[in-house]
């Protein structure tokens, strides 16, 4: 009976291998510890189901020699190389226990003194172990966390999502004033707690000065909370509480501490003729506000999942789960340094504002210029390159 179980098992995780490759899932699952993860994604997928319940689950499978004990804070790790695997598993809620798995056999239960059910608690273990993080949550959601992002299976599709910090280099570049800690919080609130919670939010960020005298800002209905910063990953929690139950902006002072509640956003004219709408509302006022007030960066959550960032009346970046087989670029794409020879400005003569481009350029070419839109406005700008990319507006 166990030889006939152990073959089933065998023939199911190779359907899982095609299956991944075939979708184009980024998972190192041709690697020498690959076997393992595969294993861990494939009990995710199909776990034994007991008196009609489906279990959650979770694993952590580290790609070292042994799993990486130390770097766990967790009050209780149990090395368990002699205890059947099962019966491990069986241990594992995904959510306060885990599997810990290493090459050369080596296993062993971790038990932590809170919950990690959530996509962000789940990416910041990742973070901390340098392992693979594989869960299978209570809505029958798999997830599995890894340096380049978050892969996902409902059911149907598998689908990628980068993480955070591998979008922090492109707003970096176009607007540098931002604090490097205050980005790196806003990223991660934004993707790995309000998106994966499907809370849809507004923050506006000032570059220079307390927040609320930007201009074109209504402050009727605004509130005062308490100190709360987006950059201490403490008060995530309650910032996605109180984002969850507003549907106004929040104001978010330089050094992050959120200054105002409730703040509706308005704009000129002007920006309702030079910068098309975008999205729903939500988005559209965003991007019409932000290119209104050169001084601030609005972060913007749809309740469907994207989270995107506004400058000058342009998204800088989008970071949203797509699938697999759409051809979404690795997250590591995005995080090359960009080539600071080929990088020059060009000024749209519509909008006035000055735009960042990247440029391909050859001795003896002689081709016709590329044409592109303009991020802001869309006039059609020429540019006497081989090739170009315009990254967006670059703030004074």
């Amino acid at each position: 009976m166990r030889e006939t179980e152990s073959r089933l098992v065998a023939r199911r995780l190779a359907r899982l291998h095609d299956e991944l490759v075939d979708h184009a899932v980024p998972l190192p699952i041709d690697t020498a510890a690959g076997r393992l993860l595969l294993e861990e994604v494939d009990y995710a997928r199909f776990p034994p189901v007991h008196e009609g319940r489906i279990p959650p689950y979770g694993a952590i499978v580290s790609f070292g020699t042994r799993p990486q004990w130390e770097k766990l804070s967790a009050p209780t790790k149990l090395m368990s190389d002699d205890i059947d695997l099962t019966l491990l598993r069986s241990l594992a809620d995904g959510r306060s226990s885990f599997v810990v798995r290493g090459t050369g056999g080596k296993q062993g239960i971790v038990i932590f003194d809170r919950s990690l059910e959530s996509e962000a608690s789940a990416a910041r273990l990742r973070a901390e172990t340098g392992a693979f993080v594989v869960q299978r949550v209570r809505d029958g959601l798999v997830r599995v966390c890894g340096p380049d992002g978050v892969v996902s299976w409902e059911g149907v599709e598998w689908r990628f999502k980068p993480l955070a910090e591998q979008h922090a280099a492109q707003v970096r570049r176009v607007v540098p004033q931002l604090d490097a800690e205050v980005l790196a919080g806003l990223m991660e609130l934004c993707v790995h707690w309000l998106s994966a919670g499907q809370v849809g939010a507004t923050l506006v960020v000032a570059l220079r000065g307390p927040a609320r005298l930007l201009h074109y800002l209504d402050h009727s209905a605004a509130t005062t909370p308490p100190p709360l910063s987006v950059a201490c990953r403490d008060h995530f929690p309650a910032l996605r509480s109180v984002l969850a139950q507003r549907d106004r902006a929040v104001l978010v002072d330089p050094d992050g501490t959120v200054a105002a509640l409730d703040v509706g956003l308005s704009w000129s004219d002007r920006a309702d003729r030079m910068v098309a709408s975008v999205g729903g509302m939500r988005h559209t006022s965003a991007r019409r506000f932000s290119f209104e007030e050169p001084d601030a960066v609005v972060f913007v959550v749809s309740q469907d999942g994207p989270a995107t960032v506004f400058s000058d009346g342009t998204p800088v970046t989008e970071v949203r789960a797509d699938p697999c087989l759409s051809g979404f670029p690795l997250a590591r794409l995005s995080a090359v340094d960009p080539d600071r020879d080929g990088e020059t400005t060009v000024t749209c003569p519509h909008c006035e504002r000055v735009l960042l481009v990247d440029q391909t350029r050859f001795e003896d070419w002689d081709g016709g210029p590329e044409r592109l839109p303009c991020p802001v406005c869309g006039t059609t700008l020429s540019l006497d390159a081989y090739r170009s990319a315009i990254r967006g507006v670059v703030k004074p």
